[in-house]
């Protein structure tokens, strides 16, 4: 399973933390410990092969190596033997795919990792505080262990300690309601000193051609997006106009709006449609999730072939499942891009693709907005 499952976390687990249960009352010194190991938690920089699950319906599963640096830079790295093949990287502001093979990056707007971190300390503080945490005492693997069980929210969780160097080891969260549950378990665990990584690691290489909104948008971009943004009502209001442009002699200039899929696979819906500028070009990104299979596909949409003509030179290398066709003769370019499903599913997203103002400025605007907040 690939790292897209990530971002299908925060929804699901942050329901753990409402409408908190009675429970048995803690003892003192239980407090005491669990407040003790959360401030280390929050704390304490760390390295550790990982494995994360999320159950559900079937049980989906990731491994990799994390490295964390507080309070939000993560970095998950996937190994094919002992080559590095791709990394996720968070930086408490925007997220990155990072394909050292082609020398790429994607920036995202949403964070996977800081949420699940957010609520692994959320269960154990709320917990404790409101007397609903158990804990005892054992040996896991030949060493003592801080071994927790409570609530947050209807929702039971469990978490493990090493006693010794105070860190986390597992972390379990019940599904309820239909949701879905989730473990985390951490081996080969070493606790790194402040300033222990170099610098940039949890940055993509500067000499890595970099897809996505940038990490800090500049006055100058800021100023563009925002001016594209008030264009956004009129484009939809007038989709005669805007399809007239498209054809225009010269409409390689002028915005456009993004075509979007009007049947999906089971399980699929759009989940962001990002505008994105490269030497003042427009490029759209539009992501596609399948929430219970936990699935993945990235649409492009541009009016510039050499934006075409990179991804075909780079994504195809990789054996991703990859479509690349016109969309009729509207000067538009649709790339789709899947490590999830068939090609010819992909081939039946381009097929039902329309354009849809409405929903393709609603979806624009709130990308806009989170962009434009930083």
């Amino acid at each position: 399973m690939k790292e897209n499952w990530l971002k299908l976390l925060p929804a699901a687990l942050f329901t753990l933390l409402v409408f908190a249960q009675p429970a048995a009352a803690v003892a003192d010194d239980a407090t005491e410990t669990a407040n003790s190991l959360l401030r280390t938690f929050l704390e304490t920089s760390f390295k550790a092969d990982v494995v994360f699950t999320v159950v559900g319906k079937e049980s989906q599963g990731l491994s990799g190596r994390l490295y964390r640096q507080p309070p939000n830079h993560f970095r998950l790295e996937y190994y094919e033997g002992e080559e590095l093949v791709g990394y996720y990287l968070e930086d408490g502001r925007t997220s990155a795919r990072v394909f050292p093979r082609e020398r790429k990056a994607v920036l995202m707007m949403r964070q996977r990792l800081s949420p699940i971190f957010a609520l692994i300390a959320g269960c154990l503080e709320r917990a404790a505080k409101e007397n609903e945490l158990a804990l005892t005492e054992e040996y896991r693997e030949g060493r003592e262990s801080y071994v927790f069980s409570g609530f947050a929210g209807a929702g039971a969780f469990s978490a493990v300690f090493d006693a010794e160097d105070k860190l986390l080891r597992v972390f379990k969260a019940d599904g309820q309601k239909g949701d879905l549950g989730f473990n985390m378990v951490l081996s080969n665990v070493e606790a790194v000193a402040p300033g222990g990584f170099a610098a940039g690691f949890f940055s993509a290489p500067p000499d890595f051609q970099v897809f996505g909104p940038a990490a800090r948008v500049a006055e100058g971009e800021r100023k563009r997006l925002r001016t594209f943004q008030r264009r956004l009502p009129q484009q939809q209001h007038h989709p005669k106009a805007l399809e007239e442009s498209l054809n225009a002699e010269e409409s390689s200039n002028e915005d456009f709006l993004p075509a979007l899929p009007t049947q999906l696979p089971k399980g699929f819906v759009i989940e962001s449609v990002t505008p994105l500028f490269f030497s003042g070009r427009l490029l759209y990104h539009i992501e596609l999730v399948n929430v219970a299979d936990v699935q993945l596909v990235s649409v492009f949409e541009t009016r510039h072939e050499e934006f075409r003509k990179e991804f075909q030179r780079t994504w195809r290398k990789d054996g991703k499942r990859f479509l690349d066709l016109p969309l009729g003769d509207s000067g538009i370019y649709v790339i789709l891009i899947s490590e999830d499903i068939a090609e010819d599913a992909l081939r039946a997203i381009y097929d039902s693709m329309e354009f849809q103002p409405d929903l393709a400025v609603q979806l624009i605007d709130k990308a806009l907005a989170s962009i434009l907040s930083e």
